[in-house]
């Protein structure tokens, strides 16, 4: 998933009053990212349930820092 996908799904989320969730693999937790909520846990991956405002937050940040992300 890019950045713009993210953006997107967490707008959509915030619009609907739900939740960003994501399927992250262990120990691959992307550097200074929202925590969220463990939904789910198996061998391979963990489900996380985020506020969209906390990860359009986040993406807000990574824009300022590298000047943009496309």
């Amino acid at each position: 998933m890019t950045i713009e996908e993210l953006k997107k799904e967490a707008l959509e989320a915030k619009r609907r009053n739900g939740f960003v969730v994501l399927r992250v693999p262990r120990g691959k937790y992307p550097k200074r990212f929202p925590r969220g909520e463990l939904l789910e846990e198996t061998e391979k991956y963990r489900v996380y349930g985020f506020m969209p405002e906390k990860i359009l937050k986040w993406i807000e940040k990574l824009e300022k820092e590298v000047g943009g992300v496309k």
